[in-house]
């Protein structure tokens, strides 16, 4: 049985072998995006938000979803589409919360079929040869957040979605302005927790409907001119466990550094959109997961300790949430993650991007 909470956050009940129940009441999307960042001093504008350039040297459009249907079943969507040289990479996955073991991954590369102009990419329409893939950013060329349409129309990977981002709530602004320090040179990233997800996907040749009011789409955009060999990123929803019942989103960063040494940190928001930058006093692994596809080995059971005391223990819903394409090495992990600790519980997102790995 499903109950709506007084909370506005989404809440995840852990039921055993079974998964989990999403209980949802999404809040209404009533704060304009686009102006809150106007307001903010970044060190990038709107077109290096919208759009692939040359001196980006690597462009990530990240999406995801915790999807309640109208049918009541519990599912995480993924899409991400990574530009890096000349190489365009699509990673889709359909993830059963009900039954975490029904996991539909794929990941497909292809050859960067943008056109040029002036050194960008514009309108950010990016396809994938065969048919196989579009990510379309749709909306006015003022709005910093414009609607996000996807389809993967991989077999294994069938969805037809839209995030719907102006009105989400406050970005986060990663590291506080959206940049900070990262193997040597400025690192860019925008997040988008609370977007208005919509649309259908299909699992073993049934066709579901996402239920907008009681889902939850996450959009992250990423870009630099330089790429860190290793990283661990954690997307977080998470609510006290006080009498407050507090929101916040996370958005935690360990990464390998050559130039300017291994770093860690944490964004943490509030609704309000006051963004704090906290140091991890700690970030120690406890379990791994070797993949007996590509021979990688993965961080799985995370114990943070951030600096202000708070402690979070972050487990992935199911071990093996890898994305592995044959022909290429580039295995990445990519998937759901549940959250207890000392102040706050919740759920979320991991990458993991692997010693000797790439985009």
């Amino acid at each position: 049985m499903y109950h709506l909470l007084p909370a506005s956050l989404i809440g995840l009940l852990f039921c055993g072998v079974s998964g989990f129940e999403l209980v949802s009441k999404p809040t209404k999307l009533d704060i304009n995006a686009s102006s809150f960042i106007e307001n903010v001093p970044t060190f990038f504008d709107l077109s290096d938000l919208h759009l692939v350039k040359v001196e980006h040297a690597f462009d990530s459009y990240w999406a995801g979803g915790i999807v309640r249907t109208t049918s009541n079943d519990n599912y995480l969507l993924m899409a991400h589409a990574a530009v890096y040289g000349n190489v365009t990479t699509y990673r889709g996955g359909i993830l059963s919360l009900d039954d975490p073991l029904g996991y539909h991954p794929k990941y497909y590369q292809a050859v960067n079929t943008f056109t040029h102009n002036n050194g960008t990419v514009e309108p950010f329409h990016l396809t994938i040869p065969g048919n196989v893939f579009d990510m379309e950013l749709i909306g006015p060329a003022n709005e910093w957040f414009p609607r996000l349409k996807i389809t993967s129309r991989v077999p294994e990977t069938k969805f037809n979605i839209a995030i719907d981002m102006d009105k989400a709530g406050p970005p986060v602004l990663n590291a506080g302005l959206g940049s900070w320090l990262w193997v040597g040179e400025p690192q860019h990233q925008v997040s988008v927790p609370r977007g208005r997800l919509s649309g259908t996907f299909t699992v073993n040749d049934t066709l579901f409907t996402i239920d907008p009011s009681q889902s939850l789409g996450w959009y992250d955009r990423q870009w630099g001119p330089t790429l860190a060999p290793a990283f661990t990123w954690l997307g977080l929803y998470l609510t006290s466990s006080n009498t407050s019942h507090e929101e916040i989103y996370a958005s935690i960063w360990n990464w390998e550094d050559d130039v300017n040494g291994n770093k860690s940190f944490a964004t943490i928001q509030r609704p309000s959109g006051i963004n704090t930058i906290v140091p991890l006093a700690d970030f120690t692994v406890t379990d791994s997961f070797q993949s007996p596809v590509s021979n990688k080995t993965y961080s799985l059971d995370h114990r943070i300790r951030l600096a202000d005391g708070t402690l979070l223990h972050i487990k992935p819903v199911r071990r093996d949430q890898e994305f592995v394409m044959q022909g290429f090495d580039n295995p990445f992990y990519s998937g759901a993650v549940e959250v207890t600790g000392n102040q706050y519980t919740g759920y979320g997102y991991i990458d993991i991007l692997p010693g000797g790995g790439s985009f």
